[in-house]
This record gives C-alpha cells, sequence and structure tokens, in this order.
C-alpha cells in the first residue's frame, strides 16, 4: 500500500527495446536534467557528468515502472563492482533519474532518485544513506532527515531489506549493467 502511494506505477508503461529505451533518453537526457536543475542545486545539474552505470535504462517495478539509468559520483567508484563493491565511503552519492514512456508513446521525467552515505552516526534506516527524492520538476519530495522526511521513508525502509552485506545497494539487472 505504501509502496503504490509513494511510487505510483505508471499506467499502460510501454514495453520497448533497450535500444529505443536508449534512444528515447538520448534525446531527453537534456531536458530531463534540467527539469531537475530547477532545485537550484548544482549537484542536479552536474550528475550526468558522472560515470554512468547503465547501459541502456531499464525499467523498474520498484520505482513504478518508470525507465531509469544508474549514475554514482567518482567517491563511489567502487560501485562499478556491483554486488562486489563492499562498503561504499561517505561522500558517496547514486542517482537514479527517470522516465515514462506509455503505450500511447507519450513520453514524461519521472522523478530523480539519490542515496548520499553520510558519516558514521548518521540516522537512517538504511546504513549511514540519506535519501532524496526530486519531482520532475525539481521541487524535493522529500530528505531523510531533512525536509518532509516520511516521503522517502519507503527508500530506507525499501534499501534495508538489502542488508549490510550489500551496503544497502541494489544493482541494476544484469542484462543492463555496464561492464
Amino acid at each position: 500500500e505504501r509502496e503504490n502511494t509513494l511510487h505510483p506505477a505508471i499506467a499502460d508503461p510501454a514495453n520497448i527495446s533497450p535500444i529505443r529505451a536508449e534512444e528515447i533518453y538520448q534525446a531527453i537526457r537534456n531536458q530531463v536534467r534540467d527539469n531537475y536543475a530547477r532545485s537550484g542545486d548544482p549537484l542536479f545539474f552536474e550528475y550526468q557528468h558522472w560515470k554512468r552505470f547503465t547501459r541502456a535504462p531499464y525499467r523498474s517495478p520498484n520505482h513504478g515502472e518508470r525507465f531509469v539509468n544508474h549514475y554514482a559520483n567518482a567517491t563511489a567508484r567502487e560501485y562499478r563492482k556491483y554486488e562486489n563493491a563492499g562498503a561504499l565511503p561517505a561522500g558517496s552519492i547514486v542517482i537514479k533519474d527517470s522516465f515514462t514512456v506509455t503505450k500511447q508513446g507519450q513520453v514524461m521525467t519521472g522523478p530523480l532518485f539519490m542515496m548520499e552515505k553520510m558519516p558514521k552516526g548518521f540516522r537512517s534506516l538504511a546504513g549511514n544513506w540519506r535519501f532524496m527524492m526530486l519531482r520532475p520538476d525539481g521541487a524535493t519530495v522529500g530528505l531523510t532527515g531533512g525536509a518532509n522526511d516520511g516521503a522517502v521513508r519507503f527508500c530506507a525502509e525499501c534499501h534495508a531489506k538489502a542488508g549490510a552485506a550489500h551496503d544497502y545497494l541494489y544493482f541494476m539487472p544484469d542484462e543492463a549493467r555496464l561492464r
């Protein structure tokens, strides 16, 4: 129930190939970035210059059937090892941008999902990770330990299930991974 409240599934999502998803993403990626950058935080203008870990966007059931891409900053460089990454250091940031494609061909920017590894002692349900979600227009939905904390509680609860052995991280499906 809470999942549907926080991550409403897209009605009638398109079933498109990874190649087509990548073509669409390349056509809209600057607009997606610019939408998030309306937040005023330069991080959301710069993240697309970080390492991208998805070969092509993939449809994520855990993110409302939206197509997502994974980016990580230089501090999170071990993210490239996926399940063998170990614990990432404080300052690591992983961002998933998202978009929707409906069966009718409508394309829309989706939310941005961010995890930031905080110093030891940061209170989170998932290790020391702080979660943030932005609306497609750059407005903050919620921030762990900050504005509207309850709106991102689901993120922390879900990632807590990934466990400490994987540093509370989930990774994209094998076929979407950049090798």
